[in-house]
Formats: structure tokens, C-alpha cells, sequence
């Protein structure tokens, strides 16, 4: 319980450096033309429209509060 916790809790530091790697290995498969790009793409939009939410729903007061109403 305490893990999901710190992990909603410090989202934007481990969530963009995990977008950068991500977006990375995407330009890795575009440079190869493969479809597997447009998936790691998604993942690096979600992970960057995801933080900017976090960010302005300020997820570092609320985030404990939000996940103990998800997990209800």
C-alpha cells in the first residue's frame, strides 16, 4: 500500500524521465520504420499529458486523498 502510495506521490520524477526513455526507444523504431514507434509515442503522450494533470491538479497535495478514494 505504502509503494502505490510514493509512487502516485513522485509521479513527475520517475514519470518523465520514464517518457524520455520511452521516447528514445521510439525514435529508435521510427529510424527503423516500424510500427512499434506509434505505440511508444502513445506511451510518451500519455506519460507527458498525465504529468501536466498531475501538475495542475497539484497531485502533491491530492494524490494521497485520490488514491484512497480509488482503492475504496
Amino acid at each position: 500500500m505504502h509503494t502505490i502510495f510514493a509512487a502516485i506521490r513522485f509521479f513527475p520524477y520517475w514519470g518523465i524521465p520514464l517518457a524520455v526513455v520511452l521516447g528514445e526507444i521510439a525514435w529508435y523504431f521510427h529510424r527503423k520504420r516500424s510500427i512499434a514507434q506509434y505505440y511508444f509515442w502513445g506511451l510518451v503522450g500519455t506519460l507527458a499529458v498525465t504529468t501536466i494533470l498531475w501538475i495542475v491538479f497539484r497531485g502533491d497535495i491530492n494524490s494521497d486523498e485520490w488514491t484512497r478514494q480509488m482503492l475504496r
